[in-house]
Order: C-alpha cells, then sequence, then structure tokens
C-alpha cells in the first residue's frame, strides 16, 4: 500500500505543488502604495541567484535544490531538482499575491523565458496572499499561524508564515518565512486503520 502512495504522492510532489527576486536597497518612502505592497511580497521570496538546499524524509524524491533567478521587477523563476525529474516554475508577484504562473519540465539546459513572454502568461495558482494573518483563506489554502518558530541550523527564526490545505485524505502544510521565502513543506496522508504517511522537505543550507 505504502508503495502505491510513494508514487501518487511523487506524482503530487512533482506536478501538484510549487516553492525567486533580488530584494533591492530601496528607500520605501519614495515609493506608492503597491510597489511597496509588491516589496513586502518579494521578502517572503529567496534573493535572485540564491540556491536552497532542501533535505528530504518520507520519500526518496522529497529533497532537492531550487535556484532562484529574476526576470524583471515582477516576475522570477526558480529551477527545481529532485534528482529525478528538473522543473522550470515561474511567479508573478502582484498588489496581493505571489501567483504561480508556469510550470514545466526541463532537460539540464533551462531557458529561462524574457520579461516580455512571462506577461502574456496566466495564473495556474496561488503561493502566497496578502493578508498575511492567521484565519485569510485563498484558493482552499487556510494561514493557521504567522507566529510560528523554527530552528534552521544557522539560527532561530521567529514570524514563520504556516499554511495548509485538505485534499481528501492529504493534508499540505507550506510554512514561508520573511528574508527566505518557503522553507518547509509537508504532506501527510491519513488512512483508516494505517499510520500516517508523511513526506517533509526542509530547507537545510543555501548559497
Amino acid at each position: 500500500m505504502k508503495k502505491y502512495i510513494s508514487l501518487w504522492l511523487l506524482t503530487f510532489l512533482l506536478f501538484g505543488c510549487s516553492q525567486q527576486s533580488e530584494v533591492a536597497d530601496v528607500d520605501n518612502s519614495k515609493k506608492t502604495p503597491e510597489q511597496q505592497t509588491v516589496n513586502s511580497l518579494v521578502e517572503f521570496l529567496p534573493k535572485n541567484g540564491t540556491t536552497y538546499f532542501f533535505e528530504g524524509e518520507g520519500n526518496e524524491f522529497a529533497g532537492y535544490t531550487v535556484k532562484t533567478l529574476a526576470i524583471d521587477d515582477t516576475h522570477i523563476a526558480q529551477i527545481e531538482d529532485n534528482g529525478g525529474v528538473q522543473q522550470l516554475k515561474v511567479y508573478r508577484i502582484t498588489n496581493t499575491s505571489i501567483d504561480l504562473i508556469s510550470k514545466q519540465v526541463i532537460d539540464k539546459t533551462a531557458v529561462i523565458p524574457s520579461a516580455s513572454k512571462v506577461k502574456s502568461y496566466k495564473k495556474i495558482e496561488t503561493l502566497l496572499q496578502l493578508p498575511l494573518k492567521a484565519g485569510h483563506s485563498f484558493e482552499g489554502w487556510n494561514t493557521i499561524s504567522i507566529s510560528e518558530k523554527m530552528n534552521l541550523g544557522w539560527g532561530p527564526l521567529d514570524q514563520i508564515i504556516v499554511i495548509e490545505k485538505v485534499d481528501n485524505t492529504l493534508l499540505t502544510r507550506k510554512y514561508f518565512a520573511k528574508g527566505y521565502g518557503l522553507i518547509k513543506s509537508e504532506y501527510i496522508i491519513e488512512n483508516e486503520g494505517e499510520d500516517p504517511f508523511i513526506v517533509t522537505s526542509t530547507l537545510k543550507s543555501l548559497n
């Protein structure tokens, strides 16, 4: 049974879920309210050029790397590689949300789309949405905490935003930290009469 669950969950991890842009040193007092809103969401994304290394538990493909590349001020690309499949994802930062607008399996040579091209892409799903407060819901996701604490090995983090979504027997949780973005994902499958099947991906290092 666990073998089939593992295969199903791998498919879900690769194609059913999404995890960015350099935050420049700017004087926010000179920005319009809309620009300040976009900047506040960018703070929950990795910086341009960084590579994140996630440690996985519960599934051989739960560990992966993510490289973030800026396309323009409001679009970023991420190259995810779990050792089995490499994906290119593109996100758009709007005044109210961070949206996934493209996701495709690629070979080892990733071609990042141009700024003019990504402007025509349509939203696939939302990664994170304002307001960042407990109780806020969007697209089936519920914000359950904005004050979670976690230690990733190089120091404690607080005010972590936690969102979760229930889809039949699958519970998914995502953890976002200011200055880092997505730092942890949990996938919990509970079937009657069986122990929970848990898969986690946790940020362990970056460069």
